[in-house]
């Protein structure tokens, strides 16, 4: 072993308990796969070898689609106004809406929330999810 491969397995070892650092190991001569290290390690670096990955995680809104939203709906706008469809979203882009004379559309990214005329709550009009990206990796050189 070099001193560098010595100090990169050190640089590993440290990074286990630290937030947002997982560490995976991986049996050296046999094909079963990458498995997250346990919280109590018995490290083995003979017949093991180990990675450490900083993972940043990103919450990620996207717009319902268009098709989502039907005539009768009513949909409240990230400026706080709220409005009518009039056509099914499925018709026509942008959307074309309502409230009193006033007639136009209006772009997905907009609307923040949506409800049938007959409800109370207020459903968003977008989905979450959480993306995780791999920011940062540890590993020892052959």
């Amino acid at each position: 072993m070099t001193p560098q491969q010595s100090h990169q397995r050190a640089d590993i070892m440290l990074k286990h308990g630290q937030e947002g650092w997982v560490i995976y190991r991986r049996l050296r001569y046999a094909g079963d796969g990458v498995r997250r290290l346990d919280e109590c390690p018995l490290w083995d670096w003979v017949h093991e070898d180990y990675r450490a990955v900083r993972i940043e995680k990103t919450h990620v809104r996207t717009p319902l689609p268009i098709e989502h939203f039907k005539r009768g709906m009513e949909l409240q706008l990230a400026s706080g106004a709220f409005i009518l469809v009039l056509r099914d979203g499925s018709a026509e882009w942008p959307l074309l809406c309502a409230w009193g004379a006033s007639v136009g559309g209006v772009e997905l990214s907009k609307v923040s929330h949506w409800r049938w005329p007959h409800e109370t709550e207020w459903h968003p009009a977008y989905t979450e999810t959480t993306e995780e990206k791999w920011v940062e990796r540890l590993e020892v050189e052959s």
